[in-house]
């Protein structure tokens, strides 16, 4: 199983961030919502609802940064003249780098895309030059999977566990400088890079997020369980469809895994944080 780029050091912070005041509401509503989900629709329209738009991650960034952010910060990183220069944090573009194109990319005809090198090829060749935000990618794409959905893969989630963590970049994530389109700067991503963020109590601007754990064999059971009832997991019974399939990827591979929650903007928000 992979492992979050910060999880060696969660575990050793977790007193700690429940001494900060950790809102409990959060966690009861998460658990609340991952236990309510039974089948494949259920699994995407809750993926949907917490995935993060432009405004979450201009919003992200000023936690991050501990200063107010700049008006639709993200949305021009990725989409405005790329001769405008920005200073822009390693860590905070590995986040924009791991939501905003893998999402894109799920999009299109493609089941998987394994090695970096022909994954920025990909995007560079196929992708328009507008992007999307993560919500609007997700709500398209089970918009058109909807009526194609079989549901007949029913599984149950229990026994899960969510911890609060702080996390803040690590000293070692450096600031670049980049032209502001994400063709530009593409390249310069690398999407499996480690040690960009960190637990450290002595950072001033701190993100709390929650991280769903499984506690006992849970996680092993949902897997086998899922595994045994269709070897294809939800592809086939989200519709078959190549949208689905890469759906239905991205959940093997990433949930509960390699996502984080954090709240903000009045609402629970998931971001692909490991490599």
């Amino acid at each position: 199983m992979k492992k979050l780029t910060f999880n060696l050091i969660f575990l050793l912070f977790t007193k700690l961030v429940i001494g900060q005041g950790i809102d409990s509401k959060n966690i009861e509503l998460l658990t609340n919502e991952i236990t309510q989900i039974k089948n494949s629709e259920s699994f995407v329209q809750f993926l949907t609802n917490h995935a993060a738009t432009y405004k979450d991650f201009d919003s992200l960034l000023s936690i991050l940064e501990g200063t107010p952010c700049p008006e639709n910060f993200t949305y021009n990183l990725i989409n405005c003249d790329s001769n405008k220069v920005v200073n822009v944090n390693e860590g905070f573009l590995f986040l924009v780098g791991r939501n905003f194109f893998q999402q894109n990319a799920m999009d299109k005809e493609l089941s998987s895309i394994k090695e970096q090198k022909t994954f920025i090829n990909y995007l560079l060749t196929n992708l328009n030059t507008f992007l999307e935000d993560p919500f609007t990618n997700w709500y398209n794409s089970y918009q058109k999977i909807l009526a194609e959905i079989t549901n007949k893969i029913h599984f149950k989630i229990d026994s899960i566990k969510i911890e609060p963590i702080l996390v803040s970049y690590n000293e070692k994530a450096d600031y670049k400088q980049i032209n502001s389109n994400w063709k530009a700067w593409i390249k310069k991503i690398d999407f499996r890079a480690k040690d960009l963020f960190e637990s450290n109590q002595n950072s001033k601007n701190e993100l709390v997020t929650y991280i769903i754990r499984q506690e006992g064999e849970w996680e092993t059971r949902f897997w086998e369980q899922i595994k045994d009832q269709d070897d294809g997991f939800l592809k086939n019974d989200l519709g078959g469809s190549i949208i689905a399939e890469n759906i239905s990827s991205y959940i093997s591979a990433q949930v509960f895994k390699d996502i984080a929650f954090f709240e903000i903007n009045g609402k629970l928000v998931w971001l692909d944080v490991s490599p």
